[in-house]
């Protein structure tokens, strides 16, 4: 079923490094068009845009953005409101950023586990992770296997030979509810 009469409004986009929300284009005439998604990215808005005030015609430009609006106070709180809390999100980070200073791969128990040694940096407090990358349990392994992964992605590393090779690497922590923590990887200083 096609309507012959688009729902036009405002859209806000987050910035690829997750500091800034902001409107995709002051003119009001934006419609959304279509959900993509890229592999092991989250979906956003397809809108079709013309400043020209139509949307029908060759002029019109496709946008990508996050959040779609139909009136311009609604997309003004939900832009501050989400503003709000990708500051607070960044103060996280800033916070649980460490600098790995010692790695060991031990034989536990049955178990490969790898221990990281770090410095946290806002208060120079010693760190210590431990993840289990080998087991007999294997929900333990798998756990241990997410989290490393995390931290891979975090450091922005996909391969890793030596665990010596993360000594000198900066990364964020975050605990989460029930007590596991997650990484995150740090802001540019």
């Amino acid at each position: 079923m096609t309507l012959s009469r688009r729902t036009i409004g405002y859209a806000i986009a987050i910035d690829h490094n997750r500091d800034v929300a902001y409107f995709l284009d002051g003119s009001p005439v934006l419609s959304p068009s279509a959900v993509i998604a890229n592999d092991n990215a989250p979906r956003r808005l397809e809108f079709i845009e013309n400043p020209g005030q139509q949307l029908n015609t060759s002029r019109c430009r496709r946008v990508v953005g996050d959040v779609f609006c139909a009136d311009i106070d609604t997309a003004s709180f939900v832009k501050d409101a989400v503003q709000e809390k990708l500051d607070r999100d960044a103060a996280d980070v800033v916070a649980g950023t460490f600098r790995i200073f010692g790695t060991d791969i031990t034989i536990k128990g049955g178990e490969a586990v790898l221990k990281l040694a770090a410095t946290r940096l806002a208060d120079s407090e010693t760190l210590t992770f431990e993840m289990v990358l080998e087991s007999g349990d294997f929900t333990r392994q798998a756990e241990g296997q997410w989290l490393f992964t995390r931290l891979c992605r975090a450091l922005r590393i996909s391969d890793i030979e030596d665990a010596d090779l993360l000594v000198g690497q900066v990364a964020s922590v975050k605990e989460l509810p029930g007590g596991s923590i997650d990484f995150r990887a740090a802001k540019a200083a």
